[in-house]
């Protein structure tokens, strides 16, 4: 056996053209490293009470800056919210008072229309002041005629006539003078009738109940009031058409009232 040469127990093993690293380079920190990392912490550590308010500071500002962005979409999509609520009262507050004054304007209207018509009907019987037309002159015939409402060429017809023959033209203007209100009386039920029926959409059911009553009365009361009628049938007629407006009143205070 031969000695080995000190020469090559002293040199690393090698690979090829590679030397193996010794244990201070192979994934542990030197000397070096430490000492760096040990500087930061310390500089850190050092540093800290003077950079915490800083951190603090921009924390809070960005928190600040959240918070109030949320705010304002918040309180914008709330506006918005209340712009449309308030719309939305508004609207039913002018639909409801408009209601009201359709409703009241539609009661007063046919009580008026009625009692027109209730006037005018009773008045064709009963005790009723006519003129004699002996102190009329041609200039008062033309006003009570057109009072009336009488055609133009009746009336001038009269008036030619009231000088050479006014018994005739008296004779000729009385049972036309009737005619005439009769067909006043008519017409008023007719236009009471139909504002009756055209506002019947505001009206209570009782108040209608009370209208339908005061025309059948009505339409009664012109019959015989047109056509004449005993002694004893028109004031039971008269007082059904009376009591039929009388319940009408009374039906549409009580409705106005509690509105």
């Amino acid at each position: 056996m031969c000695a080995l040469d000190e020469s090559h127990a002293a040199e690393p093993e090698s690979f090829g053209s590679h030397t193996l690293a010794s244990s201070s380079h192979m994934g542990f920190p030197t000397s070096a490293v430490v000492s760096a990392l040990a500087t930061f912490v310390a500089s850190t550590l050092v540093a800290w009470p003077a950079v915490k308010p800083w951190i603090e500071r921009l924390v809070d500002r960005r928190l600040d800056f959240e918070f109030a962005r949320k705010l304002a979409t918040h309180k914008q999509e709330l506006d918005v919210l209340t712009e449309n609520a308030r719309y939305d009262f508004q609207k039913k507050l002018a639909n409801v008072s408009l209601h009201t004054t359709r409703r009241h304007s539609a009661y007063s209207d046919a009580y008026r229309e009625a009692r027109i018509a209730h006037g005018l009907i009773v008045s064709l019987r009963g005790t009723r002041t006519v003129p004699t037309f002996e102190d009329y002159n041609t200039n008062d015939v033309t006003a009570y005629l057109a009072r009336l409402e009488a055609p133009k060429g009746f009336t001038d017809e009269i008036c030619t006539q009231w000088g050479p023959d006014r018994t005739g033209a008296v004779e000729r203007l009385q049972p036309y003078v009737r005619m005439l209100e009769e067909q006043s009386a008519e017409n008023a039920f007719i236009n009471a009738r139909n504002t009756v029926f055209t506002n019947e959409l505001y009206f209570s059911d009782a108040v209608v109940e009370r209208c339908n009553a005061f025309v059948e009365a009505g339409a009664t009361a012109l019959a015989e009031g047109k056509v004449g009628s005993t002694a004893t049938e028109w004031p039971r007629v008269n007082a059904a058409f009376t009591s039929a407006l009388d319940d009408l009143h009374e039906a549409m205070r009580s409705e106005l009232a509690e509105n």
